[in-house]
Protein backbone atom coordinates (compact mmCIF):
# COMPACT_ATOMS: atom_id res chain seq x y z
CA UNK A 1 0.00 0.00 0.00
CA UNK A 2 2.63 2.41 1.08
CA UNK A 3 3.84 1.59 -2.77
CA UNK A 4 1.17 2.63 -4.38
CA UNK A 5 0.85 5.76 -2.37
CA UNK A 6 4.10 7.36 -2.96
CA UNK A 7 3.98 5.59 -6.99
CA UNK A 8 5.45 7.85 -9.87
CA UNK A 9 1.78 8.12 -10.90
CA UNK A 10 0.41 9.25 -7.73
CA UNK A 11 3.18 12.13 -7.74
CA UNK A 12 2.51 13.25 -10.74
CA UNK A 13 -1.39 13.42 -10.11
CA UNK A 14 -0.21 15.31 -6.75
CA UNK A 15 2.46 17.92 -8.37
CA UNK A 16 -0.09 18.38 -11.25
CA UNK A 17 -3.26 19.30 -8.33
CA UNK A 18 -0.57 21.81 -6.62
CA UNK A 19 -0.04 22.94 -10.09
CA UNK A 20 -3.45 23.63 -10.94
CA UNK A 21 -4.88 24.49 -7.42
CA UNK A 22 -3.37 28.20 -7.50
CA UNK A 23 -4.66 28.73 -11.50
CA UNK A 24 -8.07 28.18 -10.37
CA UNK A 25 -7.63 30.04 -7.12
CA UNK A 26 -6.89 32.77 -9.64
CA UNK A 27 -9.34 32.39 -11.94
CA UNK A 28 -12.27 32.30 -9.08
CA UNK A 29 -10.86 35.64 -7.63
CA UNK A 30 -10.77 36.97 -11.32
CA UNK A 31 -14.33 35.94 -11.71
CA UNK A 32 -15.38 37.13 -9.06
CA UNK A 33 -13.22 40.92 -9.40
CA UNK A 34 -15.00 40.93 -12.48
CA UNK A 35 -18.50 40.38 -11.18
CA UNK A 36 -18.07 43.11 -9.03
CA UNK A 37 -16.85 45.40 -11.33
CA UNK A 38 -19.51 44.46 -13.68
CA UNK A 39 -22.21 45.34 -11.18
CA UNK A 40 -20.40 48.46 -10.68
CA UNK A 41 -20.60 49.15 -14.14
CA UNK A 42 -24.01 47.94 -14.55
CA UNK A 43 -25.19 50.44 -11.53
CA UNK A 44 -23.50 53.63 -12.82
CA UNK A 45 -24.60 53.14 -16.18
CA UNK A 46 -28.03 53.12 -14.75
CA UNK A 47 -27.54 55.96 -12.46
CA UNK A 48 -26.65 58.00 -15.61
CA UNK A 49 -29.63 56.64 -17.89
CA UNK A 50 -32.01 57.69 -15.00
CA UNK A 51 -30.64 60.94 -14.63
CA UNK A 52 -31.03 61.43 -18.56
CA UNK A 53 -34.24 60.32 -18.64
CA UNK A 54 -35.12 62.82 -15.31
CA UNK A 55 -33.49 65.30 -17.64
CA UNK A 56 -35.89 65.04 -20.56
CA UNK A 57 -38.86 64.67 -18.79
CA UNK A 58 -37.80 68.14 -17.03
CA UNK A 59 -37.31 69.24 -20.16
CA UNK A 60 -40.92 68.24 -21.46
CA UNK A 61 -42.95 69.68 -18.15
CA UNK A 62 -40.98 72.94 -18.78
CA UNK A 63 -41.46 72.89 -22.69
CA UNK A 64 -45.25 72.02 -21.42
CA UNK A 65 -45.23 75.05 -19.47
CA UNK A 66 -44.17 77.53 -21.78
CA UNK A 67 -46.51 76.20 -23.84
CA UNK A 68 -49.75 76.62 -21.88
CA UNK A 69 -48.79 80.14 -20.57
CA UNK A 70 -48.33 81.43 -23.88
CA UNK A 71 -52.13 80.06 -24.38
CA UNK A 72 -53.72 81.49 -21.45
CA UNK A 73 -52.46 84.85 -22.54
CA UNK A 74 -54.00 84.39 -26.10
CA UNK A 75 -56.55 87.30 -27.01
CA UNK A 76 -59.10 84.61 -27.60
CA UNK A 77 -58.82 82.68 -24.27
CA UNK A 78 -58.66 86.26 -22.75
CA UNK A 79 -61.66 87.14 -23.90
CA UNK A 80 -63.44 83.33 -23.52
CA UNK A 81 -64.33 83.91 -27.35
CA UNK A 82 -65.18 79.97 -27.66
CA UNK A 83 -65.20 79.85 -31.25
CA UNK A 84 -62.02 81.26 -31.99
CA UNK A 85 -60.70 79.43 -29.16
CA UNK A 86 -62.01 76.32 -30.12
CA UNK A 87 -60.46 76.42 -33.74
CA UNK A 88 -57.21 77.45 -32.53
CA UNK A 89 -56.89 74.63 -29.97
CA UNK A 90 -58.31 72.12 -32.50
CA UNK A 91 -55.11 73.35 -35.02
CA UNK A 92 -52.84 73.32 -32.21
CA UNK A 93 -53.54 69.58 -30.90
CA UNK A 94 -53.21 68.32 -34.82
CA UNK A 95 -50.06 69.90 -34.99
CA UNK A 96 -48.42 68.51 -31.50
CA UNK A 97 -49.33 64.98 -31.46
CA UNK A 98 -47.10 64.79 -27.66
CA UNK A 99 -50.45 66.67 -26.53
CA UNK A 100 -54.04 64.75 -26.22
CA UNK A 101 -56.26 67.74 -26.17
CA UNK A 102 -55.90 71.82 -24.87
CA UNK A 103 -58.47 73.12 -22.71
CA UNK A 104 -59.31 76.48 -21.11
CA UNK A 105 -61.32 76.99 -18.22
CA UNK A 106 -63.03 79.58 -15.84
CA UNK A 107 -61.91 79.93 -12.29
CA UNK A 108 -64.79 78.22 -11.54
CA UNK A 109 -63.36 75.39 -13.43
CA UNK A 110 -65.81 75.25 -16.79
CA UNK A 111 -64.25 74.21 -19.85
CA UNK A 112 -65.37 77.11 -21.93
CA UNK A 113 -62.43 76.09 -25.20
CA UNK A 114 -61.35 72.61 -26.31
CA UNK A 115 -59.62 71.13 -29.02
CA UNK A 116 -61.98 68.17 -29.16
CA UNK A 117 -65.48 68.93 -29.42
CA UNK A 118 -67.80 69.26 -25.76
CA UNK A 119 -70.44 66.82 -25.73
CA UNK A 120 -71.77 68.81 -22.55
CA UNK A 121 -71.04 71.12 -19.64
CA UNK A 122 -67.28 69.71 -18.04
CA UNK A 123 -66.04 71.21 -15.24
CA UNK A 124 -62.67 70.14 -12.91
CA UNK A 125 -63.45 72.18 -9.95
CA UNK A 126 -63.19 68.67 -7.88
CA UNK A 127 -59.82 67.57 -9.78
CA UNK A 128 -57.23 67.83 -7.09
CA UNK A 129 -54.55 69.50 -9.65
CA UNK A 130 -57.15 72.25 -10.75
CA UNK A 131 -57.40 73.23 -7.15
CA UNK A 132 -53.95 73.26 -6.56
CA UNK A 133 -53.40 75.35 -9.48
CA UNK A 134 -56.29 78.10 -8.19
CA UNK A 135 -54.78 77.86 -4.86
CA UNK A 136 -50.88 78.30 -6.11
CA UNK A 137 -51.90 80.71 -8.99
CA UNK A 138 -49.29 78.79 -10.72
CA UNK A 139 -48.43 76.17 -13.28
CA UNK A 140 -48.98 72.68 -11.47
CA UNK A 141 -48.62 68.92 -12.36
CA UNK A 142 -51.39 66.60 -11.34
CA UNK A 143 -51.21 62.51 -11.55
CA UNK A 144 -52.72 60.28 -14.58
CA UNK A 145 -56.34 60.79 -14.75
CA UNK A 146 -58.41 59.70 -17.68
CA UNK A 147 -59.73 62.61 -19.52
CA UNK A 148 -63.33 63.95 -18.96
CA UNK A 149 -63.86 64.98 -22.40
CA UNK A 150 -61.00 62.69 -24.30
CA UNK A 151 -61.93 59.41 -22.42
Amino acid sequence: MRERLFSLRTRLMALVLLAIIPAFGLILVSGLEARHHAALDAQANALRLARLVAKDEESLVEGAEQLLTALARLPAVRARDAATCNALFADLKVQSRRYVNFVATAPDGEVFCSGDPLRGPVNFADQAWFQRALESRDFVVGEYVIGRITG
